[in-house]
């Protein structure tokens, strides 16, 4: 085969592969707005904080905590927390 025949092969190739990519992931992308929808939750956390000298300073736990990116806000329930 000559080697201009082989060059136009190759580039009608990656043109079809790199077209079937980026139409082919375009509808499966996270958009963004839905991300500020999401609700965020964690059960059972830990908090141990020490000073500079490494004496214990704060010492929390919450039961859970919740956070909503829509409203903005946070709610902890149960939550017990010792200063030092």
């Amino acid at each position: 085969m000559d080697t201009r025949v082989l060059y136009v092969v190759a580039v009608v190739v990656a043109s079809i592969s790199g077209g079937y990519y980026y139409y082919s992931g375009k509808a499966k992308k996270l958009d963004v707005e839905s991300a500020k929808n999401m609700t965020y939750s964690a059960h059972g956390v830990h908090l141990t904080q020490t000073d500079e000298q490494g004496n214990l300073y704060v010492r929390a736990e919450i039961k859970q905590l919740e956070q909503n990116m829509q409203s903005k806000t946070s709610q902890l329930d149960q939550l017990n927390a010792v200063m030092f």
